[in-house]
């Protein structure tokens, strides 16, 4: 029994060693085509990316999708998450909302597994302006207090913008003073960090809300902020905030009673 077992050793390490050499050049071969797709993904999203910029949205979804197949068949969810964040974006950029929930939804999906650093509070953005799109009014509320909450946790840079989504939402659902109330916290932060644009912009949407309040003297003071702004950044909507108090304050003349003589 012995001497059989000598006799076979040889052959059963010539069969180890070429086992050995098929696994490890399998292993090579995967790994450079696992190498190879990726590079595929990553170059198919700067692509994407590159189109996005430009407002091509077909030519970038063409590419995110193909991007996304490669992700998925590889199982990387990270970057599935944010293919999908990016191809909801840009459907939602064609008025195509029913396609950009889904894609912001599949987020959201990804998240709960993952539960990873990933800036969910935009997600949540992007689903309330879909839902207040649709005038689902309670359901972009309730998307926009979780993307508040989120950045209140962390002090984030990026949290006037989405006070100001929740601003609007609040405006829509005629509560005026849950807005103002966001809109002024939005531009006290703005201020902090130095944010010209931020505060042209938020100043005018103070002056949009108190327009539609009536409030003609507090509208002509938020307006006047924001063309000062806009002025600094050599903005052509200057032009624009300049007609609007010429049509305020002659508003403001005609509603004052003169002085009976």
């Amino acid at each position: 029994m012995e001497s059989f077992a000598l006799i076979k050793l040889p052959e059963l390490l010539t069969f180890l060693a070429g086992s050995a050499l098929v696994v490890l050049f399998t292993t090579l071969y995967n790994k450079g085509a696992w190498t190879r797709e990726h590079k595929r993904a990553a170059f198919l999203e700067r692509e994407g990316d590159r189109f996005f910029a430009t407002g091509l949205w077909g030519n970038a979804i063409d590419r995110y999708q193909q991007g996304i197949a490669i992700r998925e068949k590889e199982m990387q969810l990270l970057y599935v998450l944010t293919l999908s964040k990016k191809l909801g974006r840009c459907y939602r950029e064609t008025g195509d909302n029913d396609r950009a929930m889904q894609y912001f939804v599949k987020c959201e999906t990804i998240w709960d597994q993952l539960r990873k650093d990933v800036k969910m509070y935009e997600i949540y953005d992007e689903l309330a302006l879909i839902h207040l799109k649709r005038c689902d009014l309670k359901l972009a509320a309730e998307y926009s207090r979780k993307a508040i909450e989120s950045q209140r946790v962390i002090n984030s840079a990026r949290l006037p913008v989405s006070l100001a989504i929740g601003a609007r939402i609040a405006k829509e659902r005629d509560n005026f003073e849950e807005a103002e109330k966001l809109y002024c916290e939005a531009t006290e932060r703005a201020d902090k960090t130095g944010d010209i644009y931020g505060l042209a912009s938020l100043y005018y949407d103070l002056g949009e809300l108190k327009k539609a309040q009536k409030a003609i003297d507090k509208a002509i003071v938020y307006y006047k902020k924001s063309g000062v702004y806009f002025e600094k950044l050599g903005s052509a909507r200057t032009a624009e905030i300049e007609e609007k108090l010429k049509a305020l304050n002659h508003h403001a003349t005609i509603a004052t009673p003169s002085n009976p003589q």
